[in-house]
């Protein structure tokens, strides 16, 4: 742990200190403010630990300068690791049936969200359990900085592990996922276990994220008594807004962490739904 930027979160099982890298995956997640990452261990399947950072409101630092002086300081993330995945924040992105989607044609794709027809890093996810790919673009300077450190390190757009998961667990009904951000939502959709929509809101108040919600269903055709909301990320059960879904929506729940793997025990105290995404970004992929 540094002293220089303090976690805002940060649970390890500390007999695990010594160990060689080569034995894990590293997931980073990094968003708009900050980052959070997981340290996987491969052999034994199990998760030994999470760390987040945050640039304080009143901060003057950069996310890549935050991330840097992270990576140069936090002894779980020193070293060599076995392998290493990224998935990033951005705030646009487009998704494409596979089946339609041509390479050639990413920067006509990407301009339909961003307005712009040359974008500087266009890249593609491939989604295979929904047969679309997710369009978007990567922060080319964010990219080189985690690749100084981790050259062989694999990149995905955070919505990609989102319906990606989200798809795992879809049934044959009509099932919504609400991944809170610090600042906004992603929903995913889907019906009879098919994406129907995936979209980013920003929000500022719970009323917002009601609405957002309340208009996708309606515009899908969703029941408001018979679709399956699930949530994940920076919320809390006793949250206004939690409250506030509630009662519009009359099957609601925090999403559990997959039951597949193993978790140290720091990590069996906390919130499972907080970090849901970054469970599942090695997981899912």
């Amino acid at each position: 742990m540094t002293g220089i930027h303090e976690p805002v979160f940060y649970q390890f099982d500390q007999s695990r200190t010594e160990e060689s890298k080569n034995n894990y995956h590293l997931s980073l997640q990094i968003g708009i403010d900050g980052f959070c990452f997981a340290l996987f261990h491969l052999q034994e399947r199990k998760y030994i630990g999470i760390g987040e950072y945050a640039i304080k409101n009143n901060s003057t630092i950069k996310l890549e300068e935050l991330i840097q002086s992270i990576l140069e300081s936090d002894t779980w993330l020193k070293g060599s690791f076995k392998s290493v995945s990224v998935s990033l924040e951005q705030p646009k992105n487009t998704l494409i049936p596979s089946a339609l989607f041509d390479e050639n044609q990413l920067n006509n794709y990407l301009s339909i969200n961003t307005g712009k027809h040359q974008i500087e890093g266009a890249t593609f996810d491939l989604l295979l359990q929904t047969e679309t790919v997710n369009c978007y673009e990567a922060d080319k300077d964010l990219c080189k900085l985690i690749s100084r450190y981790h050259p062989a390190a694999s990149f995905s757009h955070q919505t990609s592990v989102s319906i990606e998961s989200a798809a795992q667990t879809a049934y044959k009904g009509s099932t919504i996922h609400l991944q809170f951000n610090r600042t906004s939502i992603d929903l995913t959709a889907f019906k009879e276990g098919k994406l129907q929509l995936q979209n980013r809101f920003n929000y500022k108040t719970s009323e917002d994220v009601i609405y957002y919600l309340l208009y996708v269903m309606e515009q899908l055709s969703m029941s408001q008594e018979e679709t399956l909301l699930s949530i994940s990320g920076n919320i809390v059960k006793d949250s206004n807004v939690y409250q506030l879904l509630y009662k519009y929506i009359k099957e609601i729940k925090l999403v559990e962490l997959p039951t597949h793997v193993d978790y140290s025990q720091p990590l069996r105290l906390v919130e499972p739904h907080q970090y849901y995404l970054l469970i599942q970004q090695y997981l899912c992929a």
